[in-house]
């Protein structure tokens, strides 16, 4: 037990860019063309800084301990960046617009989250309603 998300594609035979292919078939077109090549605009070169070779140090990895919980600090950080108002304007008594990090129209942030959490400590495993 305990093999971990590697062992896991082996086993499934999906480690390979070529075994998920033989797996799942073949992936969606990489650029869908809507316009013919007349009317198309091109954007001027840009130039490469330190910020471009960072992303290219980036690298993602899908190796999760699955045994080990979550810590109930780490979901709130998350949830917080995610979700959370910075500060609130109010404009009038009955009246009051949130400042989040994400935009929405009119200011007014229609977003509900619904989190199915499973090993988060001091949760129980279960389907939750966030409130900001």
């Amino acid at each position: 037990m305990g093999a971990g998300a590697v062992q896991a594609m082996a086993d499934a035979g999906t480690a390979s860019a070529a075994e998920l292919r033989q797996q799942l078939g073949s992936p969606p077109a990489e650029v869908i063309i809507r316009v013919v090549d007349s009317e198309r605009l091109a954007l001027p070169g840009q130039q490469r800084n330190e910020f471009d070779r960072l992303l290219e140090q980036r690298v993602t990895c899908r190796n999760f301990d699955t045994p080990r919980p979550l810590p109930a600090a780490m979901l709130s950080s998350l949830l917080g960046r995610v979700f959370a108002a910075r500060s609130s304007v109010r404009v009038t008594e009955d009246t009051v617009f949130p400042k989040k990090s994400s935009p929405s129209g009119g200011g007014l942030h229609p977003i509900e989250a619904y989190l199915l959490v499973r090993n988060v400590e001091g949760f129980a495993n279960g389907l939750y309603h966030g409130v900001d």
